[in-house]
């Protein structure tokens, strides 16, 4: 650029750039002394450093000259700078060496260090192509900086046994416009099976024959103590243990429940041992009496007389006679609580041999005799007859509501397996009843479904009446579940909550007696009354229910 002394005297004139460029400008001399009417050259330069921080683009300045003899005369001219864009790509490989025996991964860091963004492709290659590549994303533009990149490396043929292979491989970045640039690296291939394998398999291999054996023929005893009866000798038969079941008096815990078992739980036998299992009979045991060999009628009422519920079973046998007791079940002697099922099994005499009737206790002058059905659905004549529960009647005195005839043994289930017949008369209440005492159970998920043996019809004649209806069991519940009620009319669907409370036995209640009430409209004629069951809680949960009854009072509700 030239500048010129217009003025009158001698003058030194100094020179600045103005504006963003002036951080790169540099005036070659800075100042010059002028005579009047004179002017010189100076040379303005500009550097811009050479890094991704100078933004290519039309930059502004002005250049403005100073005189030194009277400092507020100045002159400016005004002039742009073009920076150009620039290209500077670097690569690096990270790590340099990978291994595995699948893939291994490696990461690439591209690095711009123009002052523009770079498209770039990704490219990988391995000179004997034993490789094969996953760049996540192959193509992709890198502003002014860096940016990196992942990439899996696979062997295209499995290493079963051997040495590690070593291959070598290159990463290329191509750019739009520019020259390409490059990192190389290596992935170590292992063998998929190591060399001391054949050794480990055989000793793992010895371990597992000696488990197995172990295993096979040793077990752990299961914890059983507070749980049903039933359900402990189903545990320990499946655990691979032979249950020896002993009746003991307990006060604290309820009949039917284990007490404790012998050898204790978590104990080591070998498979097939015997485990003691002593559950609960109650704080007052009584001993069965000794029936073998009586005639039925008799054997019957030594027991009634005991306090127990007898079960008659008719059966085949050449050597008794018929009529006369062959066994019991439990056994004579043996504690059982008041109330408790007995089994006795009355010879029919040889088989082929026509049987003769069921024992039935003496009649009483004062009430007709009380008799029960097997369950529901067995058929007369052909098939085998269900077994006959036979309890003699109360006495004259002894009535239950409405009518019905009650428990004589005291205890919280009824003596019959079936419905029980009431005489109604003239009075205002129809009753009906029935109980079974063979166990059922049911665990969650499940739908409801009938309580076995429970099933009473009432004829309630030309009359709508109200149906009071009471549902009790011995029932065990597992901790957290509950048994649900729910009634069918006439078959129909079972209806929970709809008559009374569902909750027959709930969270933590194990084995106790339980009852539940509900009320429920009947029209006129005769009807059916199904209790339903099922299981509120986790699956797995699990209920059981031994002896159970379920009365029906059906009052005129007009």
């Amino acid at each position: 650029m030239r500048v010129r002394n217009i003025g009158s005297v001698v003058d030194r004139i100094s020179i600045e750039v103005l504006g963003t460029a002036s951080r790169w400008a540099t005036v070659e001399p800075p100042s010059a002394n002028l005579y009047p009417g004179t002017d010189t050259t100076m040379r303005l330069r500009f550097a811009p450093p050479r890094t991704s921080d100078t933004t290519p683009g039309i930059v502004p300045f002005t250049v403005r000259a100073l005189s030194g003899e009277h400092p507020a005369t100045t002159a400016e001219e005004q002039g742009t700078l073009e920076i150009s864009v620039f290209r500077d790509l670097g690569m690096e490989l990270l790590p340099h060496t990978s291994s595995g025996r699948f893939h291994a991964e490696h990461h690439v860091t591209i690095q711009n260090r123009g002052n523009a963004p770079a498209r770039v492709m990704l490219d990988a290659a391995n000179p004997d192509q034993a490789l094969s590549y996953g760049i996540r994303p192959k193509t992709l533009t890198v502003a002014p900086g860096q940016e990196t990149v992942s990439i899996r490396v696979r062997p295209r043929h499995w290493l079963w046994l051997g040495t590690p292979r070593i291959h070598p491989f290159q990463v290329t970045a191509t750019p739009d416009d520019g020259e390409p640039v490059s990192a190389g690296g290596h992935m170590e291939q292992r063998a998929l099976l190591p060399r001391w394998l054949p050794r480990a398999v055989v000793a793992v291999g010895i371990a597992v024959g000696l488990l197995v054996a172990y295993l096979h023929f040793w077990g752990v005893v299961p914890e059983v103590t507070r749980i049903a009866q039933v359900a402990a000798v189903s545990r320990l038969q499946s655990a691979g243990f032979s249950p020896k079941q002993i009746p003991e008096a307990s006060q604290s815990i309820a009949i039917g429940s284990v007490i404790r078992s012998a050898p204790d739980a978590n104990a080591r036998l070998r498979k097939g041992s015997s485990v003691k299992l002593f559950y609960s009979v109650g704080p007052n045991p009584i001993p069965v009496p000794y029936v073998i060999g009586l005639d039925g009628q008799e054997a019957l009422s030594r027991l009634v007389a005991a306090s127990f519920v007898p079960e008659q079973i008719a059966q085949d046998n050449a050597t008794v006679s018929a009529g006369r007791v062959v066994s019991s079940d439990p056994t004579a002697n043996t504690l059982a609580a008041p109330g408790a099922k007995v089994s006795v099994f009355v010879s029919k005499g040889p088989p082929g041999q026509a049987a003769s009737p069921p024992a039935s206790p003496p009649a009483s002058s004062s009430a007709p005799p009380v008799s029960a059905q097997g369950p529901p659905g067995s058929a007369p004549g052909g098939g085998p007859a269900p077994p006959i529960v036979v309890v003699p009647p109360p006495p004259a005195s002894t009535t239950g509501p409405g009518g019905s005839t009650p428990n004589p043994t005291g205890g919280s289930g009824g003596p019959t397996s079936g419905p029980v017949a009431v005489a109604q008369g003239s009075l205002p209440v129809l009753a009906g009843a029935a109980c079974a005492f063979d166990t059922a159970s049911t665990t969650a998920p499940n739908p409801a479904k009938a309580i076995p043996g429970l099933a009473v019809t009432v004829n309630n004649g030309t009359r709508a009446r109200n149906a009071l209806v009471v549902v009790s069991a011995n029932a065990g519940i597992d901790v957290d579940a509950e048994i649900r009620l729910a009634y069918s009319i006439d078959g129909g669907p079972p209806q929970e909550n709809v008559f009374g409370p569902a909750n027959l036995a709930n969270h933590q209640q194990y084995w106790e007696a339980r009852a539940a009430t509900a009320v429920i409209p009947l029209a006129a004629g005769t009807h059916t009354i199904t209790p339903f069951w099922r299981v509120s809680g986790a699956s797995g949960k699990n209920a059981i229910i031994n002896q159970r009854c379920m009365s029906v009072e059906s009052v005129a509700s007009s």
